[in-house]
């Protein structure tokens, strides 16, 4: 039997944009419930799965701005993210 859930807000998609809608609707006080149709979260990261891809766009730039403890401690191995890196964040 399923069992009905109740949230204020249900944010479909766990890309960049949904991880980061879910992040400010919970902040503002919202019980949120997000789902991806993929297996983890990631949304291109995640589904675009070739070896030894690398973003094109320094790794920094795909960090969330509101942890700032974060953006400046985190040990930067590489400034390029490779395959598997979006894991780590």
């Amino acid at each position: 039997m399923t069992v009905p859930v109740h949230v204020d807000a249900l944010v479909v998609g766990a890309g960049v944009g949904g991880i980061y809608a879910t992040h400010l609707l919970t902040r503002v006080g919202l019980s949120v419930k997000c789902i991806d149709n993929a297996g983890d979260v990631g949304g291109a990261w995640y589904l675009n799965r070739y070896p030894g891809t690398m973003s094109d766009t320094e790794t920094y730039l795909y960090r969330y701005s509101w942890d700032k403890e974060d953006l400046q401690t985190y040990p930067w191995t590489h400034h390029y993210a490779l395959r598997g890196f979006r894991n780590e964040m």
